[in-house]
């Protein structure tokens, strides 16, 4: 209670006096100018999720390249491992 008193002493006490409106309105306008606007904040976040979002596709795109090149090594290396069988079984089943 006693704390709330002096926080409100001490506002009343540095609060600007309104004796000329003008310079008060100045004083106001030059003190909202100083503080951060949201639309800067927001720009930022945007900025920065579409940063993320393009990382993310590029990071995308490089593990499909790399599953899809993996998989078809694989497929290359089997195919080529029992090429000999393969020609037997296709060349056996043409001929009956």
């Amino acid at each position: 209670m006693i704390t709330n008193r002096k926080i409100k002493q001490r506002l009343r006490a540095s609060a600007p006096q309104v004796k000329d409106n003008e310079a008060f309105m100045a004083d106001m306008i030059r003190q909202i100018n100083l503080m951060p606007s949201p639309s800067s904040e927001l720009q930022e976040s945007l900025r920065r999720y579409t940063m993320l979002e393009r990382l993310a596709m590029r990071m995308d795109a490089v593990r499909w390249l790399l599953v899809g090149g993996t998989g078809s090594v694989v497929i290359g290396y089997v195919v080529f491992s029992n090429l000999e069988v393969i020609l037997t079984t296709i060349s056996a089943l043409l001929v009956v």
